[in-house]
């Protein structure tokens, strides 16, 4: 099979407009690349195919009937895309000039590094923080997804040390994963790790295959001053809460299963067991004492960890399968 310069693949779950744009940007960006756009299309019900198809002529549309996740999205993509680096990409990803062409420069340049990213950028040019994490762990666990996140995040040296690498916008630097939303990767990177674990039904497919490359010994980069603005998190405007946050914690326990030992997994699994019943047991005890008007909102308040606690128990302890939430 030639191979081409550069195979695009695009996760799309009902954002048709975002697509628009964001194919507008990479086509009017991106003269002089040998490439090719291929959007997965997840079961969208608000004319995202049609809006390809018929404004997009260039670009292949796989148009699933079933929504097969982020990573099975990907995985389809990857297995007929022909480019000699396959750009993975959030449809609310607004590209700038010379941004693909700096980063296929630099990778060419450094053979040592399997996969490269822009810094992502807010609407007003601001830098965004968030998207460059650390592995997880047992302490990022306790201090980043239990009660005491409100007050951890308040410290900058707990955030630093176990959460979020820090971004220094002066140069160009490596860092521990690379966020799903703008991956450029090598082709010979998927040849040795593979794919993205379709087995992450929603978050951490990412933090997973970031984790692979660099135990296979490829490094990850972020460029400086090369940018791309990212909108973020379109696909789940209007999504619930509590289903959010289900699927967030399901997905960080898969993750430390798969790469942690056992008595660590049993141990996150503990804690963040504990952490939704005991939020739901003084929840209860505030209802039964107080009421009037705060009873609504605290009843919202503690639904997700209600849900969590009853989704814990059919996945993680019965191991029944959890069906994808239509939500991408």
């Amino acid at each position: 099979m030639p191979l081409i310069d550069l195979s695009v693949i695009i996760i799309n779950w009902n954002t048709k407009e975002y697509l628009s744009q964001c194919l507008h940007s990479f086509f009017e960006t991106n003269e002089g690349i040998t490439c090719e756009v291929i959007v997965i299309d997840n079961a969208s019900s608000d004319g995202s195919v049609e809006m390809v198809t018929g404004k997009f002529q260039q670009v292949q549309v796989i148009a699933n009937t079933v929504n097969s996740g982020f990573a099975g999205g990907v995985n389809q993509g990857i297995s007929i895309a022909r480019g000699k680096y396959i750009l993975v990409l959030n449809p609310d990803i607004v590209f700038k000039p010379k941004t693909i062409q700096s980063l296929l420069q630099y990778l060419d340049g450094h053979k040592e590094v399997g996969a490269a990213m822009p810094e992502l950028i807010n609407l007003d040019g601001s830098v965004q923080y968030g998207y460059i994490r650390r592995k997880p762990s047992v302490a990022q666990v306790i201090f980043f997804h239990t009660l005491l996140t409100p007050f951890c995040m308040k410290n900058k040296y707990l955030v630093y040390k176990y959460l979020e690498s820090v971004l220094n916008s002066n140069s160009t630097q490596e860092v521990e994963q690379i966020p799903g939303a703008f991956t450029l990767v090598r082709r010979e990177v998927i040849e040795n790790v593979g794919g993205m674990d379709s087995s992450f039904k929603l978050f951490f497919e990412d933090v997973d295959w970031s984790y692979r490359m660099r135990q296979a010994g490829w490094k990850l980069m972020m460029l400086h001053n090369v940018q791309a603005l990212h909108i973020g998190g379109r696909s789940f405007v209007g999504a619930r809460n509590e289903w959010m946050f289900v699927r967030f914690n399901l997905s960080l326990i898969h993750f430390i299963e798969k790469h942690s030992h056992w008595c660590v997994a049993m141990l996150v699994k503990g804690i963040l067991f504990a952490n939704s019943l005991f939020v739901v047991i003084v929840q209860l005890v505030i209802l039964a004492l107080y009421f009037g008007k705060s009873r609504k909102s605290q009843l919202f308040s503690y639904r997700r960890h209600i849900q969590f606690l009853q989704t814990f128990i059919r996945s993680v302890i019965f191991k029944q399968d959890i069906p994808l939430y239509a939500g991408r």
